[in-house]
């Protein structure tokens, strides 16, 4: 039965959609001398809704150029590596980027279960060493329970990630491989290493073989020992940053020192890139890492120690990140002094380069020379011995630093040992400074003693392989003003590089002049000479750190 109604029908149509209602989104570059993210032309923009959520992922400038503009199509890589999820409304570049972290794109999502979809899957790709973005939110809606949710998704990902390395079952991003499981396996290897030569031992032997097999055992248990030392300390690190990161407190009983100390709200970029630096320490097998809590722990407590360490243990440049990472003496500036101004700006370029993105930016300095405007702001702070002194003048007590380490002592420089001696009168008034003391080579019960008895470590150091060649003196007349063996050590540096694939060479002559000339007459395709001497100016010495690709290293000393 047909309704009846008093209204008339209404016939009309509904009206046609805009022309531009079907047009395809149309991506603009966002300018570069505004800060609204949306900046586009009114005429095109007003028919759009402002975004909910934008993704903005940003760029290490280090890994990019700043003044190069981000290549959409990695960009869109890695959005088509983000499916199923969908893909954001809208994707943004800008035409420069000005900032220190470098903007490559802007993604734009109007629903939320999108945005923490996209954002989960780009932190998870990340993890797999799939792209270098770091992802970063920009919420126009603020609402407690997303941000919560997007906590807990991210605290899974990590979660998993961590435990994989701790467990062993991970993958290092880097080459591909079970970093903590390779390890493990030379462990099993160590020892069946260890048990043939036990074997061998009890058979009978001569007395040259057995002390010989017996030398050989006790080396291969001390690498045992610290590669299972170094295991340990990397999965302490791992657990005290599962624990930060879940929320984990700590338990009646444990011990209260922890490798690292967090504050404030989780920072994803920093925590995967600490986790990232503790796998390189593994990878590098510094041998002062097997040891990082026992000696944070004496620290911790003495206020004095002398830290022995033969070159190579990593103790120059470690000890500074170990005590910034534990809070130990981070209240204010940690200063480790070098007696000379290359070693104390190469370490801290060095320290820099391992610790980016681990500690905020300015955080480690160095102060080759000395000046009345230097201040005691960042973190961690290399500088000469000369210049401490210098800074002592202006301020007895020297305020702002909370940690003084003399690396080198061995030198006894006029600098060094006077530097000492005023640091140990100010250890009686300032209670709260710590000193370290390290060394390669000197006598440390010397030290200990000055120092009123305080605790000596002792780190086990590397040695690399190191062959040594003399060059015969020869008769003849000089050529060129520079004597003949000059000549013959230039010849046979040319022919090592010729012979071998790798390695580096250190020549060795007894004059700036016959250094200069050497580097000038050198001549190896595959190889570069470098000249090293006292006189050499800093832009020059710089160099000799520098890595020349496909190219072999030639060191030219006086």
């Amino acid at each position: 039965m047909r309704r009846s109604s008093s209204h008339p029908t209404n016939t009309r149509r509904i009206p046609a959609p805009p022309p531009h209602h079907n047009r395809p989104l149309i991506y603009y570059h966002r300018s570069s001398s505004s800060n609204n993210n949306n900046n586009f032309p009114a005429t095109r923009n007003a028919h759009r809704l402002s975004p909910n959520f934008i993704i903005d992922l940003h760029l290490d400038p280090t890994i990019a150029p700043s003044n190069k503009r981000p290549d959409p199509n990695i960009v869109n890589s890695v959005i088509s590596q983000c499916k199923p999820t969908p893909p954001p409304d809208r994707t943004i570049f800008p035409t420069t980027t000005t900032s220190r972290t470098k903007l490559t794109a802007s993604l734009h999502f109007q629903e939320w279960s999108h945005t923490l979809n996209f954002m989960t899957a780009l932190w998870e790709l990340r993890l797999r060493g799939a792209h270098s973005f770091t992802p970063k939110l920009q919420s126009h809606i603020l609402v407690a329970s997303d941000t919560e949710e997007l906590k807990r998704n991210l605290t899974k990902k990590f979660s998993d990630y961590i435990e994989g390395f701790i467990e062993g079952v991970a993958s290092n991003v880097n080459d591909d491989e079970n970093v903590v499981g390779r390890w493990q396996a030379k462990v099993s290897e160590k020892s069946d290493e260890i048990a043939k030569v036990t074997r061998l031992l009890k058979g009978r032997n001569k007395p040259r073989n057995f002390i010989e097999l017996n030398e050989r055992k006790k080396g291969l248990m001390a690498e045992r020992d610290l590669i299972v030392k170094r295991l340990r300390e990397f999965r302490a690190s791992m657990n005290c940053i599962l624990k930060y990161i879940e929320g984990g407190r700590e338990k009646e009983g444990e011990r209260g020192l922890e490798v690292f100390v967090f504050d404030g709200e989780i920072d994803w970029e920093r925590i995967h890139r600490l986790v990232l630096r503790e796998i390189r320490r593994l990878v590098d097998g510094l041998p002062i890492y097997a040891y990082r809590q026992q000696i944070l722990e004496m620290i911790h407590s003495k206020q004095v120690m002398v830290l022995i360490g033969e070159t190579g243990s990593g103790k120059s440049t470690q000890l500074v990140q170990f005590l910034t990472d534990s809070g130990i003496a981070v209240k204010e500036s940690i200063v480790c002094t070098q007696p000379r101004k290359i070693a104390a700006i190469s370490l801290a370029d060095r320290v820099n380069e391992e610790c980016r993105g681990c500690y905020e930016n300015s955080s480690v300095m160095s102060y080759p020379t000395f000046s009345s405007t230097q201040q005691f702001g960042s973190n961690v702070i290399f500088m000469t011995d000369h210049c401490l002194l210098q800074h002592y003048m202006s301020d007895t007590t020297l305020s702002g630093i909370s940690c003084i380490i003399v690396d080198e002592a061995h030198e006894r420089s006029l600098n060094t040992d006077l530097l000492l001696a005023l640091i140990r009168g100010l250890l009686c008034e300032r209670r709260d400074l710590r000193l370290v003391i390290m060394s390669a080579t000197a006598d440390a019960k010397q030290l200990s003693d000055y120092f009123y008895g305080c605790e000596i470590f002792h780190v086990e150091g590397r040695n690399f392989p190191v062959e040594v060649r003399y060059t015969p003196s020869s008769e003849g007349t000089a050529f060129d003003n520079v004597s003949p063996y000059v000549h013959d050590i230039l010849r046979t540096t040319t022919e090592i590089h010729k012979q071998e694939s790798e390695g580096t060479i250190l020549a060795f002559l007894t004059s700036q002049m016959e250094v200069e000339w050497a580097c000038e007459k050198f001549d190896a395709p595959s190889a570069v000479a470098l000249a090293l001497h006292g006189k050499l100016p800093f832009e020059e010495q710089s160099r000799v750190f520098q890595d020349f690709d496909g190219k072999k290293k030639s060191y030219i000393c006086h």
